[in-house]
């Protein structure tokens, strides 16, 4: 959803974030030869407080 095409942020980015964009927070962990996990979250740029918009519980399951 970013308006640039540009598929990452970093801390020393000179990216400016801008009101109204989407952005996908998306870390990931992996285990090779085991497996692995990824959370997504979105964000929506506001003109105050960035707004979450992913409202799904993060709590570890053990199965």
């Amino acid at each position: 959803a970013n308006p640039d095409g540009r598929a990452r942020l970093s801390a020393t980015d000179d990216q400016l974030l801008v009101t109204g964009q989407v952005w996908t927070i998306e870390p990931g962990v992996y285990i090779e030869g085991f497996g692995g996990v990824s959370i997504e979250d979105a964000i929506v740029v506001t003109d105050g407080r960035p707004e979450v918009l992913t409202h799904f519980p993060k709590q570890l399951l053990e199965l």
